[in-house]
């Protein structure tokens, strides 16, 4: 099994999240998920953004909104030790590092 890594979410992120789980209240069980496999896996089925080489770009199936899931976008860095987010997408909310959208 892979090691597992410490998840950095900027304040801005999970104040989005927080947020945004006013709107979609499975949202946090969604989130949940994401985190436990960005640490352990955040490689698999994830995509390098063009032009910026050091990013990584995963996004939700958009199938399960019709469950009570906003669709998920997520751009991280991945280093030996952490996953450090650097902006997330919520639905219509998109926000980054540091709070702009």
């Amino acid at each position: 099994m892979p090691q597992k890594r410490k998840l950095v979410v900027p304040p801005a992120i999970q104040d989005a999240i927080n947020h945004a789980i006013t709107d979609y209240p499975r949202l946090h069980q969604a989130w949940e998920g994401w985190q436990w496999r960005l640490e352990r896996d955040p490689l698999t089925d994830s995509q390098i953004v063009p032009m910026l080489a050091d990013l990584r770009i995963i996004k939700s199936d958009p199938q399960l909104n019709e469950f009570g899931f906003p669709t998920l976008t997520v751009i991280y860095k991945v280093t030996d030790t952490e996953v450090h987010v650097e902006r997330m997408k919520i639905g219509s909310i998109d926000v980054d590092k540091h709070g702009n959208d």
